[in-house]
């Protein structure tokens, strides 16, 4: 049970910071609307609260307000209940039924069906992204779909992971070409393994420090550095830190992007939109080897296969250097809502 003296003591406080508040932007308190949220409160402490002034209330479950709302209708004058919480659209007849305020609209569908379900002027606070980036709510799988941005992470990944992996099916051959033994060969994937889950941690701090694009075009452009670095080895002493570098710039470049999804599109989707970018890594496992394997039985050497494993990387390294946040949609009429 809420004490009616904390309560009274509560109200003062709050009461006096927004007095401060709105001496030091020279408005007046009375503009200022103080809503009290009684979520898991129980009726006697908003009666307390009523009756010393508090004349907005704020609920976040329909349920529970129905039945509050419901026990203090006699309350004189009528408070002002805001729904505050993020509302289902399918609890908005309801909503619409027994809140003088929404709060918390957060899609264009919910106000859409919120205009469908009441013929009264409605007021609504309308949730704007101002920023560019998604929110949690995020983007749909639909709305992703129709994105420049998420095809051009997928195409970053087909083309990244496609010369990575026509380096990795084909460099055991390929030593041999230069003079470096099966064995050794091996050791450089080993070297590779390692400097990808170095990066995966290093890089992936480093993109919270300096941001997702200039960590993802780094990394491309190592990786693309490291498959032309190939053309000039003959030697175990030169494969093993080039092979580092291809590891070191293919992890980085897989984090960020990963973490780009999450930044670009919002988290409410995120596993059902990583799951399809994902898919991207089908195309590129089986096309950069099999690449690879043709204009090596075409020509009798890799080397055409390694330059254009490069020159895919640079292709990447552009499409991070374009892209950009997408722009949620929002085309609405919003009828009957003010």
């Amino acid at each position: 049970m809420v004490v009616a003296t904390n309560i009274e003591a509560n109200i003062e406080a709050v009461n006096k910071r927004i007095i401060s508040a709105c001496e030091r932007v020279a408005r007046s308190p009375q503009e200022v609307a103080l809503i009290a949220v009684t979520k898991t409160i129980d009726i006697s402490a908003i009666v307390t609260a009523f009756k010393l002034g508090i004349g907005h209330f704020g609920e976040n479950r329909v349920q529970e307000a129905v039945a509050k709302i419901g026990q203090l209708s006699g309350l004189e004058p009528r408070p002002t209940w805001h729904m505050v919480g993020r509302l289902q659209t399918n609890k908005a007849k309801v909503a619409v039924e027994i809140f003088d305020t929404i709060d918390s609209v957060d899609s264009v569908r919910l106000a859409e069906v919120l205009s469908r379900r009441t013929n009264k002027s409605l007021p609504i606070l309308l949730e704007v992204n101002i920023t560019g980036e998604a929110s949690k709510t995020g983007f749909s799988v639909a709305e992703v779909v129709k994105t420049k941005a998420f095809w051009m992470l997928y195409l970053i990944c087909i083309f990244a992971f496609g010369a990575e992996q026509l380096v990795i099916v084909h460099i055991v051959p390929y030593s041999g070409a230069i003079g470096v033994s099966p064995a050794q060969a091996s050791l450089g994937l080993s070297f590779l393994g390692i400097s990808m889950v170095i990066s995966r941690v290093s890089t992936g701090a480093l993109s919270d420090r300096i941001g997702r694009v200039p960590t993802l075009v780094v990394c491309c452009g190592i990786e693309a550095a490291a498959i032309f670095l190939l053309l000039v080895v003959n030697n175990p002493a030169m494969l093993y830190p080039t092979m580092v570098l291809l590891g070191f710039g293919y992890g980085g470049w897989a984090v960020s992007s990963t973490a780009m999804l999450g930044d670009y599109f919002g988290l409410k989707n995120i596993g059902a939109i990583t799951g399809i970018w994902f898919t991207c890594g089908a195309p590129a496992a089986v096309l950069g080897p099999l690449m690879g394997g043709i204009i090596f039985d075409s020509t009798g050497s890799y080397f055409m296969a390694i330059v254009i494993a490069g020159l895919v990387c640079i292709a990447a390294v552009v499409l991070a250097v374009l892209i950009r946040p997408p722009q949620k949609p929002l085309h609405l009429e919003l009828a009957r809502i003010e």
